[in-house]
């Protein structure tokens, strides 16, 4: 599993057909999450994996009215796979203050973002665009 997701992010600009090393539209990044959302639909996986993006990208441009919309996306989900979401995330309101608890410490995500670029694990941080 692990040489497949190294294999994407290796070829991510055919992948996701852009290139990361550029500034990037919000909406643009958008439809790639949103294609990648929509084509798996029926796998609890993939639903909570663009869950916690989204909820992550609103937490890096600050954006409260995405943030929410990650809320309203997880709530769908969780009631479609219940089952499935209880026994791997818990409680719907134990994952709902994780990425809360992620969102009001906005800073915390920044200083990683800044590490992880002093330490060689991402090359250079590029600007987001609204």
């Amino acid at each position: 599993m692990l040489e497949k997701k190294e294999e994407i992010f290796l070829n991510a600009e055919n992948y996701i057909n852009f290139d990361l090393r550029k500034n990037i539209h919000k909406d643009t990044l958008f439809k790639v999450i949103n294609a990648y959302s929509n084509e798996r639909y029926s796998v609890p996986s993939a639903q909570y994996a663009t869950i916690e993006m989204k909820a992550h990208m609103a937490t890096f441009l600050n954006d409260e009215s995405l943030f929410e919309q990650a809320i309203v996306d997880m709530e769908i989900a969780y009631a479609k796979y219940n089952s499935i979401f209880e026994k791997y995330l818990g409680k719907l309101d134990d994952w709902k203050n994780n990425l809360t608890s992620v969102f009001s410490n906005r800073q915390a995500m920044l200083d990683k973002i800044e590490e992880n670029i002093a330490n060689g694990k991402i090359k250079a941080q590029v600007e987001l665009l609204p």
